[in-house]
């Protein structure tokens, strides 16, 4: 099964298929933590939260040069 359109809400993404040339000359993934650190300024003391399950990932992929015409 295949996915053409994402909506949410009231707004919808069309999706293309990635191209396979060329590929990806590079593609780094992260993990991002999701945490809230907040100093009292009554006492100075800080306190941490952290939000098990609201964590997210994140990439950043690196293709090589291209032309007008590939880049389209």
């Amino acid at each position: 099964m295949s996915i053409s359109s994402i909506t949410v809400g009231s707004s919808t993404v069309n999706l293309v298929s990635m191209p396979t040339k060329p590929g990806f000359r590079d593609i780094t993934f992260e993990v991002n933590d999701t945490v809230a650190t907040v100093r009292s300024p009554f006492t100075g003391t800080t306190q941490t939260q952290s939000w098990p399950g609201a964590d997210w990932w994140s990439a950043t992929a690196t293709l090589p040069p291209l032309t007008r015409t590939q880049a389209a």
